[in-house]
């Protein structure tokens, strides 16, 4: 959510790490308007088992720091897809395994 009065240009920076992890945004970059909101996607592919901890930046025009979220899991071998209930209208958090 952009709460300021002037546009703001960001830029995700994607991870791909042969044999490791990948990861995508989409947009992964853009300007977001005044006084509005962007919906981003976010897809993360783990080639291997064991701890995950990944921290996701954004850089973001005229913001000193970067913002960003860290991804902490163990990795056992599923397909994970988390839902937020936004994103399907519902009153939960829904998780599928495949």
């Amino acid at each position: 959510m952009n709460y300021g009065n002037l546009p703001v240009k960001f830029k995700w920076e994607e991870k791909n790490i042969r044999n490791r992890i990948t990861s995508a945004f989409e947009p992964n970059e853009g300007i977001i308007p005044p006084k509005s909101k962007a919906r981003i996607t976010f897809e993360m592919t783990v080639f291997y088992g064991g701890p995950i901890d990944e921290l996701f930046l954004c850089d973001v025009e005229d913001l000193e720091m970067p913002l960003g979220f860290e991804v902490k899991a163990d990795a056992f071998g599923l397909n994970v897809v988390y839902l937020t209930a936004e994103d399907q209208g519902l009153s939960n958090t829904q998780t599928s395994f495949t």
